[in-house]
């Protein structure tokens, strides 16, 4: 390389030294600060009255609303009631969310799977059934526990350090994941009180072949205010154990079915039930009717619980309800006195 070489080489690197400076003297760059706080979806989660979750533009909407009694109900699911602390939970979770602004361009939808026919959107309504806000949720996740989402017709998309697929019980890809109604279900058979119960029958069979296994009644104790519990025909081989009674009862309350099936459909076995479990609180009777196998060597059965409705138990449930009346009695079993007529110490042959 000869000297020219060298120095024009040399000019050019100054030059080009030079312009990267006056860059950076006059125009420095701007940047853009990210916008984070509250998304003012503006909802009161208790001015709302129905919920309506739909994947694509024509997907099947999944509908939940409130009753005149105040409760979360599902339509499609024969009006059964609702798991309230999850859609309580739901509503308060939107209500709340804070979010990052990461587009505002229509265009780029595609890129958090947000369009109208591909993402799924929360519709929420008022009292008075209008449309409070609608909300759309990306298929494509940022995160496992966040969600791109943007409201109304509002181009911002959001990312929320929330797994609000997750609140739905919808998990692994969005983008082929379907809405599962029956995940919003409240499975509890009956809500009572244990300590309030007076009664409890238990039978087997149908027909001139029922034949009564259980039957326990709370009475008035030997103290002020304290209750026993005791066999009418008193047939019992020692006493029943309150503690057992209990356990047996808790379990009963909190027993859940594994599906809630049409309360008018057929071949149920409710006519002629495999058990009966009959719980008395006062003047008030709870019958829930064990019936006929849902499928053959399975031990899953359908139940009808007191109000009336059907649901599928699993076996294991079935088998905790079904005891006899052993399963009631203490352990204290007291000892035989001697027959009558028999020799004793005083009397001896």
């Amino acid at each position: 390389m000869n000297k020219n070489s060298v120095i024009i080489l040399g000019l050019l690197l100054v030059v080009l030294l030079s312009i990267v400076m006056i860059k950076k003297t006059f125009f420095s760059p701007v940047v853009e600060e990210a916008e984070y706080g509250s998304l003012s979806l503006s909802i009161s989660p208790a001015d709302i009255s129905k919920i309506g979750i739909k994947k694509g533009k024509s997907g099947k909407p999944f509908i939940m609303q409130i009753n005149d009694e105040g409760e979360w109900v599902l339509p499609s699911f024969w009006n059964r009631i609702a798991d309230q602390a999850k859609a309580h939970n739901f509503l308060n979770t939107l209500a709340m969310l804070e979010g990052e602004v990461r587009s505002r361009s229509v265009e780029l939808y595609s890129d958090y799977g947000i369009a109208d026919d591909e993402a799924f959107s929360i519709s929420l309504y008022g009292k008075d059934g209008k449309l409070v806000n609608r909300v759309y949720l990306g298929t494509i996740k940022g995160s496992y526990m966040s969600t791109f989402l943007r409201q109304g017709d509002s181009p911002k998309v959001y990312v929320v350090n929330r797994d609000i697929y997750g609140l739905m019980d919808i998990y692994g890809d969005p983008k082929s994941a379907k809405i599962i109604g029956d995940k919003w279900l409240d499975l509890s058979l009956i809500q009572f009180i244990p300590n309030d119960i007076t009664g409890i029958k238990i039978t087997r069979g149908a027909g001139d072949l029922v034949e009564t296994v259980v039957d326990l009644e709370k009475v008035q104790g030997t103290e002020e205010g304290s209750f026993d519990w005791k066999a009418p025909n008193d047939t019992a081989k020692s006493d029943p154990d309150p503690e057992k009674i209990k356990t047996y009862l808790n379990n009963v309350a909190a027993m859940k079915a594994l599906k809630v099936v049409d309360p008018d459909g057929e071949n149920y076995g409710f006519d002629e039930p495999f058990m009966l479990l009959t719980l008395l609180s006062g003047d008030e009777k709870m019958m829930f009717t064990i019936g006929a196998l849902v499928e053959e060597n399975k031990e899953d059965r359908y139940i009808q619980a007191p109000d009336g409705q059907a649901y599928v138990i699993a076996g294991y449930g079935i088998r905790s309800m079904n005891v006899g009346i052993d399963s009631f009695l203490s352990d204290n079993v007291p000892e035989a006195g001697p027959e009558v007529g028999a020799p004793t110490a005083e009397n001896p042959e």
